[in-house]
């Protein structure tokens, strides 16, 4: 721990600041990150159910497919299944980091900001 209350001293003197006023901006920066992880999880959410909208739409009732005509790469609309099953595990694994991001940035907000100095000064 002494080493991090060093690192964190000199890094305010390059700054030009003190470690008290350091330590308050980044537990304010702490909401604000916390907040810009939860409008992107939200996005990431509205992403996912679109989706699950849209694959609905096109399967139409029973499972029979509506004639419906997309921009497919393919006539069997292989390329659009694929793209579709992609975006939506990229959209959960995306979903998942940044809501834990922001519990910890809501609730814990010290520790995100001692891990933003440690991964800054890491580097």
């Amino acid at each position: 721990m002494e080493q991090v209350a060093k690192l964190l001293e000199q890094l305010a003197t390059k700054l030009g600041t003190t470690v008290e006023y350091l330590w308050s901006v980044l537990i304010k920066q702490a909401f604000i990150e916390g907040v810009i992880n939860t409008i992107v999880a939200s996005l990431c959410l509205l992403t996912i159910i679109g989706i699950a909208i849209w694959v609905k739409y096109c399967l139409g009732k029973d499972g029979e497919d509506r004639e419906i005509r997309y921009y497919y790469m393919f006539d069997d609309g292989s390329l659009a299944v694929i793209t579709q099953i992609v975006f939506t595990i990229v959209a959960t694994i995306v979903l998942f980091i940044c809501i834990g991001s922001a519990i910890t940035c809501f609730y814990n907000p010290e520790y995100w900001a001692l891990n933003e100095i440690l991964s800054k000064l890491g580097k």
